[in-house]
C-alpha cells in the first residue's frame, strides 16, 4: 500500500511540473518597443532576403514564436564573418541598436553591427550580440555611434577555432531618436 501512495505522489508531481510547463509556455512575449526609426529589416523567409549578403547561410524551417516561418542557419569556423552586408552611408551622424532573435545551436556565435572596416579606422567600432541560449532568446545590443558618410558592415558568425552553428531571425538595426 505505501508503494502505491509514492507513486500516486510522484505521478502528482510530474502533473503539476507539466501544467506548470504549460502556464510558462502560453506567457505573454515581453519585447521592448522600438526606440526610434528602423533602417534595416530581415525576416530571411525567401531568397529576396539574402540580396547583397555574402558568405554562406541557408535558410531553416524553424523561427521564434513572433516570427514566420524561417530563420537563416549560420555554421562556419575560423574564417570570420561567415555572412555579412554592407549598408549605405547617410550624411548624418547616427545612434544605432542591432536587435535579433538568435538560437544557439551548438556553442554560440555573434550577431556584429559594426563601422564598415573597409573605411574605418581599425579596429572598427561596434557592438556584439552574443547568441548563446540554446532556446530562442529576443537580444538586444548597446548603442552604437555611426559618424555621417560612414558605411555599415552587419554580419553574423558561429564559432571560431572550433566551428559552431546558431539560427537568426527577425533581425533589425533601429536609429535612435
Amino acid at each position: 500500500m505505501l508503494w502505491i501512495n509514492f507513486i500516486f505522489l510522484i505521478l502528482i508531481v510530474i502533473g503539476q511540473a507539466q501544467f506548470r510547463g504549460c502556464d510558462w509556455i502560453q506567457q505573454p512575449i515581453d519585447i521592448p518597443s522600438s526606440p526610434g526609426e528602423r533602417i534595416y529589416f530581415n525576416s530571411f523567409e525567401t531568397s529576396a532576403d539574402t540580396i547583397g549578403w555574402n558568405g554562406w547561410m541557408e535558410f531553416r524551417r524553424e523561427a521564434p514564436p513572433i516570427g514566420g516561418q524561417q530563420s537563416v542557419y549560420i555554421s562556419g569556423g575560423c574564417i570570420y564573418p561567415h555572412a555579412y552586408i554592407n549598408l549605405p552611408a547617410e550624411n548624418y551622424d547616427r545612434l544605432l541598436i542591432l536587435r535579433c532573435w538568435g538560437k544557439n545551436l551548438e556553442i554560440g556565435g555573434l550577431v556584429e553591427l559594426r563601422l564598415n572596416p573597409e573605411v574605418s579606422i581599425w579596429p572598427s567600432p561596434h557592438v556584439s550580440i552574443s547568441v548563446n541560449d540554446t532556446l530562442w532568446k529576443f537580444y538586444q545590443s548597446d548603442t552604437l555611434h555611426c559618424p555621417a558618410n560612414i558605411p555599415l558592415q552587419l554580419s553574423m558568425s558561429a564559432g571560431g577555432i572550433v566551428p559552431s552553428t546558431m539560427l537568426v531571425d527577425l533581425i533589425e538595426i533601429i536609429r535612435v531618436k
